[in-house]
């Protein structure tokens, strides 16, 4: 599993986690989140990821599920959506 942070809102049921590590960005589904289905910036996070069934080539996140909040984090440019 991994861990991150929810630094992208990319519409109705789904949002965007950055790695801690290595600060790539994964789509997530409100499907793929546990027991709360819905996130909200700054949520702490850990996730599975997996391919994305959509976007051939892509991964997604997966078995997401909060495990906090962080105040603020500057995020990387991989995770802005334009």
């Amino acid at each position: 599993m991994f861990t991150g942070i929810v630094t992208a809102v990319g519409g109705r049921g789904f949002w965007f986690i950055e790695q801690d590590h290595t600060r790539d960005a994964f789509f997530v589904h409100q499907n793929h989140v546990i027991g709360k289905k819905y996130l909200h910036i700054n949520d702490r996070v850990r996730f599975n990821v997996a391919p994305n069934p959509k976007k051939p080539g892509e991964m997604m996140a997966t078995d997401v599920e909060i495990i906090g909040f962080t105040i603020a984090r500057q995020v990387s440019e991989k995770a802005v959506l334009s």
